[in-house]
């Protein structure tokens, strides 16, 4: 029994001990080298979101100082930019109130005057905020619209009374009118009564110095290295006969306009007392226009040997052409073809204190090549639109 006792106390202690020796501890975990990851998606989000903010606080502070035109250009850009976490459309409206309250224009001048034979002027604006023009003008002045002005181009006033328009500009709660007056012509009836007025401007231009004489009459214009009648250019017979057009070598060559003054009809031409058309080597030959002294449509079609080839009967059969004269209370006179009452198609301008401009019409304003010969002779040819020479 002893032996017994002392061995189940040599085998708990043995068992004690074994506990008791140091069991290998485990590693402990390395920290991580691999950052977490942020979506793409994420990081936009963010960093719109930082711009939204930014934006309504520059916007806002503009807003709060009364600076309402930056105010206004950061919450439009929010907009734009795609923000929805403040009311921005909310206060784009109330800046566009505010500025509309405090809105300056200036308008000069509102009272606009053209002349019968019309022209074109210039309407300047300033403002400090965009401007409309919410009443348009008639078909009688064309409006072309630029970033501080606006240039109004009116067409000439056949008719003896004078005409009105008006229309508005307006910015913001700001609004002014700009009224339109046009004188009416002195005349603008028949031509063979007021030949008289015609013919005194005509000698007028034609007789003053320097001018070539040459053929029973004289020239002013063009000419070649020659000396010769050659280009654009004007002559006078002393029998009454009065060409503008174009020459070649002395000899009446080209488009033209010619006025009997003195009131007989043309060679082969019964009746025609204004021809418009072409010429050939002094002869009319191509396409031309024969008006009776009344300024009536006569015929239009093919010149050869200085005679029509078509069916010329002598008398009107077109009343929406006619040939006119055309003097402004101011003394000027415009003589030549006009569609509808307008000027339109070859016509030649007398400016009362002399000089004359010779070629083609549209729409009441001049409108293509043509010529200026100045009471001094000097002589400019070019490229017109309205009063100004494009080239």
């Amino acid at each position: 029994m002893k032996r017994i006792f002392f061995t189940a106390i040599f085998i708990a202690a043995a068992l004690v001990a074994f506990a008791q020796i140091e069991q290998p501890k485990p590693k402990p975990a390395q920290p991580s080298t691999t950052k977490p990851v942020q979506s793409t998606q994420n990081q936009q989000k963010s960093q719109k979101q930082i711009q939204c903010e930014q934006r309504w606080k520059d916007g806002k502070e503009a807003y709060d100082n009364g600076d309402y035109s930056t105010a206004l250009f950061f919450f439009n850009k929010a907009v734009a930019d795609g923000c929805t976490n403040m009311p921005y459309a909310d206060y784009i409206e109330l800046c566009n109130m505010k500025m509309s309250a405090n809105a300056t224009l200036t308008v000069s001048p509102t009272e606009v005057e053209f002349d019968a034979a019309g022209g074109s002027k210039t309407i300047s604006i300033s403002t400090s905020m965009s401007w409309s023009t919410p009443v348009n003008t008639a078909s009688w002045v064309t409006m072309t619209k630029y970033s501080n002005s606006i240039s109004l181009t009116c067409a000439a006033n056949t008719a003896t009374s004078e005409r009105t328009d008006y229309f508005k500009i307006k910015a913001g709660d700001k609004e002014v009118r700009v009224n339109i007056k046009q004188k009416g012509a002195t005349q603008a009836n028949s031509v063979s009564s007021y030949l008289k007025a015609v013919n005194q401007l005509i000698t007028m231009n034609m007789n003053s110095s320097p001018t070539q004489n040459l053929d029973n009459g004289n020239y002013k214009g063009q000419r070649n290295s020659d000396n010769q009648r050659s280009g654009l250019g004007a002559y006078y017979w002393s029998s009454g006969e009065f060409y503008f057009g174009e020459w070649s070598k002395g000899s009446r060559n080209g488009n033209s306009l010619d006025i009997s003054l003195n009131g007989n009809s043309f060679d082969n031409c019964s009746n025609c007392i204004y021809f418009v058309g072409d010429w050939l080597n002094g002869e009319k030959s191509g396409t031309g226009t024969c008006y009776d002294k009344n300024g009536n449509w006569l015929y239009y079609g093919n010149f050869a040997n200085d005679k029509p080839t078509g069916n010329y009967t002598g008398t009107a059969t077109v009343t929406d052409w006619k040939f006119k004269v055309i003097e402004y209370s101011n003394g000027d006179i415009y003589i030549g073809e006009t569609y509808e009452g307008n000027r339109h198609g070859y016509g030649v301008f007398l400016w009362k204190a002399g000089g004359m401009w010779y070629g083609y019409w549209k729409d009441g304003i001049r409108a293509g090549t043509g010529i200026h010969i100045y009471m001094d002779g000097r002589v400019s040819t070019g490229t017109w639109n309205g009063d100004t020479k494009t080239n």
